[in-house]
């Protein structure tokens, strides 16, 4: 009976400091925030950032079916529009993040993103197909550029390797909740407001996420001053460069940087993650297409924003519970934990 009691209060304290312990890692995500201020400015902007996609988002499915109604066609047009800018225009952000100071490149791309929405404004006033494919493409090329800077910015404000897991759960978690009261908001928005309503949010969302910037203080540059003598040099050669070999410069620079990246995967051992989430990517094109197809109301697009609104807040739910639970169970130090999910 001793014993019994025994091993009945050793599992009920084991339990009590696994409950404490699963309290104190949800506390920590709290206080990073509370005390990193550089990093709580940038959360602020990353939520103006992804609040305003989502709109855009919704409302350009809602567009579509306004402009080429019954056309999933349409629908993939806009997919392959918004995804080929970011196969040939990511590597180029990720140039401008090892050259430039971050802060200021994603400040800059904010305010040329505020006047590229209205682009879509303009579509939707005149009808133009044409024109709203074209706005599409341009602020999807400042996203491709916007990406390597914001995830790298990250790793400058937040230096410590458990604080940058907490702050890459943080992305994610805010990532999941824009899309969950985005997609709520931006259905209630088109249906009050119009169409024109959402794009206009995106813009005055991309003006906030700039003023926010603003603040944040230090610079974010990554080359030295010493690399400046190189850089002059090779700008010199360039210069001496013929017209052909400017012209073959960015494809040679590309066909070595693939080279580079197969050559890596074969030998860092997690080569297939890689296009684990590539196979993952490719399914979010065909679920625009089923959302948009589901969504639809004949006859009634206030309906449809509504219900294209709820299907996107249930994907954000099921974003925000994964990373919370991923971060429970995993450990850097136990790469099977990692397996596992």
């Amino acid at each position: 009976k001793h014993y019994r009691m025994t091993n009945e209060s050793l599992n009920e304290s084991s339990d009590d400091g696994k409950r404490k312990s699963r309290c104190s890692k949800a506390w920590e995500y709290v206080t990073l925030v509370k005390r990193n201020h550089k990093y709580r400015l940038y959360v602020l902007s990353h939520v103006c950032q992804h609040i305003g996609d989502w709109y855009t988002h919704l409302a350009s499915l809602l567009v579509l079916n306004r402009l080429a109604p019954n056309s999933s066609t349409s629908v993939s047009f806009l997919v392959l529009v918004q995804s080929i800018p970011k196969v040939f225009f990511t590597h180029l952000g990720g140039a401008l993040a090892d050259s430039m100071d971050r802060r200021k490149t994603m400040l800059t791309l904010d305010i040329i993103g505020s006047i590229v929405t209205l682009g879509f404004v303009a579509a939707i006033q005149i009808n133009s197909l044409p024109l709203f494919y074209v706005s599409a493409g341009v602020r999807a090329i400042i996203d491709s550029l916007y990406i390597p800077n914001t995830k790298s910015l990250v790793t400058m404000i937040v230096a410590d390797g458990e604080e940058l897991k907490q702050a890459t759960t943080i992305n994610g978690i805010v990532w999941a909740l824009m899309i969950t009261i985005g997609g709520i908001i931006a259905g209630k928005t088109e249906a009050y407001f119009g169409l024109e309503a959402c794009y206009v949010i995106d813009s005055v969302t991309y003006v906030i996420s700039a003023f926010v910037l603003w603040f944040i203080p230090g610079q974010y540059k990554v080359s030295s001053n010493d690399t400046l003598p190189v850089m002059k040099d090779k700008s010199k050669q360039s210069l001496k460069m013929g017209l052909l070999g400017k012209m073959c410069q960015p494809f040679t620079s590309f066909c070595a940087m693939f080279n580079g990246v197969v050559i890596y995967l074969f030998k860092c051992g997690f080569g297939l993650v890689v296009f684990l989430r590539a196979s993952g990517s490719a399914s979010w094109g065909a679920y625009d297409v089923l959302n948009a197809v589901y969504a639809h109301v004949a006859g009634d697009e206030d309906a449809t924003s509504n219900r294209l609104g709820i299907i996107f807040s249930c994907i954000g739910i099921g974003c925000f519970v994964g990373p919370l639970g991923a971060n429970l169970v995993t450990a850097s130090d136990r790469p099977s934990t990692q397996q596992v999910v």
